[in-house]
């Protein structure tokens, strides 16, 4: 349940385009789970996806207390409802009104979509009231929530997800960003779309709906892209903006952002040991200059921000030192996480160990990807290799050695035997 902005039951009708029926009555809830107890001025919306149908639950729905129902079926209730022929449409046309004139700023790309989005919130947010997509809700329901929860923001960023080709065309369309970002195209989604090529061009639908700038990778395949009236803004070495001199520190990285219009911007902190997150930091960086963001709030807003649990943590384990990077994974980002591994080995002249899981999402190359993992791992400096799961044998065929194992059975008790404080050990 989400509280929203303030309607009326015929203005609600209004705007997905139905009628209502029965009594008029104010509504500023939206709920989707029939099992909860609902406020005072609650809507349900019956929504029917590919394993459940939530009509099938509407008399729960009433009896715990909505006074308004938005479904694809008549209901034998006298309560309020919204007779329409599709509810996610419904809800997507809902939360597009609701964003009302609240810029939104649109992330994606295919990964480090989170962590773009929670620096940008956190640098607008030293200015500006401003709301984010929680957690990783970056699909049509997770994004509708997003819209849906806007009430007096002057800012609200928004993070894209995407399976398929169509998909960020849906729910840019939706935003309609002032602003957008994509961070990076890599290999997530290769199951789905069988090329890099095929998720560029996925991933590059945001650009048609965006209304000002696109903040895109300084990579040859975004030179050519069509822009139309938005204007494109290179992020990375040779483009507007791209960070160096990058340094750890105590809690992080320290490091420069070069502006070519804006000159340079000194001793910018983020709390992460990993070298990529200054680059995920310069669109952050962006955003708040093109929103007037003064330079002492984007430093202190990079500085502020924390990344979510269990993505790059430095944690102490016993007498080992672990990053923790459990959150999930794609190919780019484990190759990011061990090159981090590695810089920050350096930096706590600590011997770099990795435990890798499987990437998922990669398709029938998925035995080829796991062992240039492997490879890549071995070639930059990784000194063991321990690999867990089906993908496990590949990883360490590639890197020439190390254990794999196939289940958690026994990977503790192996790991604890073998390493020890000169050991730190990424996850």
């Amino acid at each position: 349940m989400l509280k929203t902005k303030v309607y009326t039951a015929s203005k609600m009708a209004e705007i997905i385009g139905a009628k209502y029926i029965g009594n008029d009555c104010v509504i500023e809830n939206v709920c989707f789970n029939s099992k909860e107890k609902m406020p005072l001025g609650s809507v349900f919306f019956a929504l029917k996806g590919e394993k459940y149908d939530a009509n099938n639950f509407i008399d729960e729905a009433i009896k715990n207390g909505a006074e308004l129902i938005v479904s694809n079926r008549e209901i034998s209730s006298n309560v309020t409802s919204i007779l329409v022929d599709d509810t996610k449409e419904a809800l997507l046309k809902l939360a597009s009104y609701n964003k009302g004139n609240t810029k939104v700023v649109g992330v994606t790309g295919s990964c480090g979509k989170t962590t773009v989005k929670q620096l940008i919130e956190s640098v607008l947010s030293k200015q500006y009231k401003t709301c984010m997509t929680t957690e990783n809700n970056n699909n049509e329901i997770g994004v509708a929530q997003t819209l849906l929860s806007i009430t007096d923001e002057e800012f609200c960023v928004v993070e894209m997800g995407m399976r398929g080709k169509g998909e960020i065309d849906l729910l840019a369309k939706i935003c309609e960003p002032s602003i957008s970002i994509i961070s990076n195209i890599g290999n997530a989604h290769l199951e789905r779309l069988g090329s890099q090529e095929a998720i560029f061009e996925a991933k590059s639908e945001i650009v048609k709906h965006t209304k000002n700038y696109a903040l895109v990778p300084n990579e040859w395949r975004f030179k050519n892209l069509e822009y139309g009236l938005t204007i494109p803004i290179y992020i990375g070495k040779g483009g507007r903006a791209y960070a160096e001199n990058i340094r750890f520190c105590e809690n992080g990285i320290s490091f420069d952002i070069c502006d070519k219009e804006e000159g340079i911007l000194r001793d910018v902190k983020v709390k992460s040991f990993y070298p990529h997150n200054a680059t995920n930091a310069v669109f952050a960086y962006a955003v708040g200059r093109l929103c007037n963001v003064s330079s002492e709030n984007i430093k202190k807003g990079i500085f502020e921000f924390e990344n979510c649990k269990n993505r790059g943590e430095k944690i102490k384990i016993g007498k080992i030192t672990v990053l923790n990077d459990t959150y999930n994974a794609s190919f780019e980002s484990v190759k990011g996480a061990i090159e981090g591994l590695v810089e920050v080995s350096k930096a706590f002249s600590k011997r770099p160990i990795a435990l890798l899981g499987d990437m998922m999402e990669i398709g029938e190359k998925s035995s080829e990807f796991h062992y240039k993992i492997g490879e890549f791992s071995r070639r930059i400096g990784v000194l063991n290799m321990f690999a867990l799961g089906k993908y496990s044998n590949k990883i360490c065929e590639g890197f020439g050695g190390g254990k794999s194992f196939e289940t958690y059975d026994g990977v503790v008790s192996y790991l604890v035997d073998k390493l020890g404080e000169q050991d730190m050990l990424l996850v």
